[in-house]
């Protein structure tokens, strides 16, 4: 149900094919699945940065496609694209040492945006992520009722919503799944910075919640 387009080392899109004419998801600026990072040399608590966010983050291109694997060798980042049982995975691997936060960019089409119509468009709606960062899960839901839900196979710190800079706020302009926080969060750095992300096509919360179940191979209540 869901159909990813990959062109010029990007994903340039990723397609919801339950509609008779198919709808994008992403927010359509090319930045979905972009590696996102902090580098240890930062100190996120003293320096500038814009309002209605906690910290400056960056990222960099995928620069060349090598066996259907988007890399940036030069800076040591990699992304897997594909499609699954009716959804997508991405994976992001970093192997750069200087980075403190590291995760991937996920700029869906949110409420407000002008790439779609209202209906059409998504509210983070409900997310869930276990103390020890075991299980993150994140329902994204649409007016019409053709919802998303974005869980993570592997272990992570969590989740960063990107507010807009303007109107205190009040848009959210894409969101995070981070492998592992920046160190002034006092978190522990991971062996593995990596994310494993299945995005899946639900009708309800409780569709969701039995994908995430079925993921993680734990018993779910609803």
């Amino acid at each position: 149900m869901l159909k990813l387009k990959t062109e010029n080392c990007r994903i340039a899109a990723v397609y919801d094919m339950r509609y008779e004419t198919p709808v994008e998801i992403t927010d359509g600026s090319g930045n979905f699945g972009k590696p996102v990072y902090t580098l240890k040399s930062q100190d996120i608590t003293k320096e500038k940065k814009p309002e209605f966010t906690p910290y400056n983050d960056y990222s960099v291109p995928y620069t060349e496609t090598e066996n259907g694997i988007l890399l940036n060798k030069d800076f040591g980042v990699s992304l897997t694209a594909e499609e699954t049982d009716g959804g997508i995975v991405l994976e992001i691997n970093f192997t750069n040492e200087d980075v403190s936060a590291c995760g991937i960019s996920l700029p869906f089409s949110f409420m407000g945006q002008k790439n779609n119509s209202w209906e059409r468009q998504f509210t983070a709606s409900s997310p869930y992520r276990t103390a020890d960062g075991k299980h993150l899960m994140f329902y994204l839901v649409r007016p019409d009722g053709k919802n998303l839900v974005c869980i993570a196979e592997n272990e992570t710190d969590g989740y960063r919503i990107n507010y807009s800079d303007f109107l205190c706020g009040h848009y959210i302009m894409g969101m995070q799944f981070l492998s592992q926080f920046d160190r002034a969060y006092g978190r522990q750095t991971r062996a593995e910075k990596r994310v494993k992300l299945h995005i899946k096509a639900v009708s309800d919360y409780r569709e969701a919640l039995e994908k995430a179940s079925g993921l993680w191979g734990i018993p779910a209540l609803y």
